[in-house]
């Protein structure tokens, strides 16, 4: 009997029939620096935007199909991108200031600030216990860095979630905290929506995508449901095209900001993939306040590979701290108001603990509780660092009780695959998540993608010295609360 294998990805989900499927290595290339907003890789302006909740299908006809091997099927319907309002930009060449189109944009930033508010109004809470339940794709690293997206796989398991039906559906829906699947479709059309942000000074791009076997017999109103409220571009073509893999991974690579290309590398489609379901997160934000590098020197961090000599950023400011009983905690301000969150753990803990605490997700809440949060001088020496992490997840997800998805005999995945395939059962196979995150004296680069394979401190006296010199956490959580990104650092590269 032909296994078929269904591989979904947090960033890359793929259909296979191949008992290994496909595995991500990623690396880290050796960057000491930050890509800053002038040699950063350029993320797509030109996304297709209809601004309307109808259909972004789009009939072959309306496509480019010189290249017969790689149909696109579908555009993302991206949400428009409204710059910041500068009033130094409305001075006419003769001085006046233009106060109707200086109205007009003001109106329009604030109303589309307006509606993100509101979609995200509620979100905390829902998405508190995944969000403290996503702590644990920080645990067993054995001493090494980790950071994980937990945007990218709530948005990913609700895409695998909609592919799949009966008991296989029930597990992957309370493993994400959705009572059903409307509720977690809704849950993840907000987190997009109210997440999306490129206005000149924050970006933080979502995308997803999927990936058909040509002529694979699929359910066309799942399909467009997939397609509109995940805002993916939809492809088929012929797997074993090599041109297939190479759009693939041009994608990845685009969506990603390049800064994944080694895992990006290991992607590869063979004869019996069946559908690949992709999603991507991309995250460059600058400090409100940089860092001043005549600041900077070089101190010994104390990682779990030993000492190290590494280059530390410092400054002081007059600051909220953040005390818990067994961690303190800074919020570094970003344009746009978006946060990077540094914990540092109290001797004594470790940060896989602290992560597992429900004051690690009460801090990142950002909402101000005077009885763990005061303002003083904080002297602050924070490493530069370019961390990265490729794990396997499908032990976790089976833990956190996804368990039919997995068993070839169990697993039923006719959410999405029209076809009857009782004689070639569909099953996930493996669930990978790579990530990247770097910061530097002017902000912060994050980007990741997942791969899901179908075949305190006390109260401060004074001054508060927060010197990072040994393993911390750190997130970076959006304005509207929902956490982006969180990672462990170790040890330096």
């Amino acid at each position: 009997m032909l296994k078929k294998i269904i591989a979904a990805g947090l960033v890359c989900v793929m259909l296979v029939s191949s008992m290994t499927g496909c595995g991500f290595l990623v690396t880290n290339p050796n960057r000491n620096e930050l890509i800053h907003e002038t040699d950063a890789p350029a993320i797509d302006d030109a996304k297709g935007y209809s601004g309307q909740e109808s259909s972004n299908l789009v009939t072959p006809a309306e496509e480019d199909q010189t290249d017969t091997s790689v149909r696109h099927l579908a555009s993302a319907a991206y949400p428009e991108a409204i710059l910041k309002v500068s009033s130094e930009e409305y001075f006419n060449s003769n001085g006046i200031f233009d106060d109707k189109a200086f109205e007009e944009d003001e109106k329009a930033w604030n109303e589309m600030w307006k509606e993100q508010r509101t979609l995200s109004e509620g979100l905390q809470d829902q998405m508190r216990d995944f969000y403290l339940t996503s702590s644990v794709f920080l645990q067993n690293n054995d001493g090494e860095n980790r950071v994980c997206s937990p945007l990218s796989v709530y948005i990913a398991l609700a895409m695998l979630a909609e592919a799949a039906e009966g008991e296989t559906r029930a597990e992957i829906l309370q493993a994400i905290g959705a009572d059903s699947m409307e509720e977690a479709r809704d849950l993840a059309v907000r987190l997009w929506r109210s997440n999306y942000v490129d206005n000149g000074e924050l970006l933080t791009d979502i995308a997803s995508s999927l990936w058909l076997r040509k002529g694979l017999a699929v359910r066309e109103d799942v399909l467009k449901t997939v397609a509109e409220s995940y805002f993916a571009d939809v492809y088929e073509g012929d797997p074993e095209d090599p041109a297939y893999t190479k759009a693939l991974q041009d994608w990845l690579n685009e969506k990603t900001g390049g800064l994944l290309q080694d895992a990006v590398e290991g992607v590869q489609m063979d004869s019996e993939m069946l559908l690949s379901i992709v999603t991507t997160v991309y995250f460059r934000g600058k400090w409100q306040y940089p860092f001043d590098p005549a600041s900077n020197k070089m101190m010994t961090f104390h990682g779990t590979d030993g000492d190290k000599e590494a280059e530390f950023m410092y400054k002081i400011a007059d600051d909220q701290y953040h005390f818990y009983d067994h961690f303190g905690a800074v919020a570094l301000q970003m344009s746009g108001n978006d946060i990077m969150w540094l914990i540092l753990p109290d001797e004594g803990y470790t940060p896989e603990e602290i992560a597992q605490e429900q004051d690690f997700i009460s801090c990142l809440s950002s909402n101000y509780d005077e009885n763990h949060t005061k303002f003083t001088m904080i002297h602050m020496s924070v490493p530069k660092f370019d961390v990265s992490s490729d794990v396997d997840l499908c032990e976790t997800l089976k833990d956190l009780g996804i368990q039919q998805a997995f068993n070839l005999e169990q697993a039923d995945f006719t959410g999405l695959l029209a076809e009857d395939r009782e004689e070639e059962p569909v099953y996930l196979s493996q669930v990978q998540h790579a990530a990247r995150c770097m910061i530097d004296e002017e902000g912060c680069i994050a980007t990741a993608f997942t791969l899901e394979m179908l075949a305190g401190a006390a109260m401060p006296d004074g001054e508060v010295d927060f010197t990072l010199d040994r393993p911390f956490l750190f997130a970076i959580t959006s304005y509207t609360g929902a956490i982006l990104f969180t990672g462990i650092v170790n040890q330096m590269p």
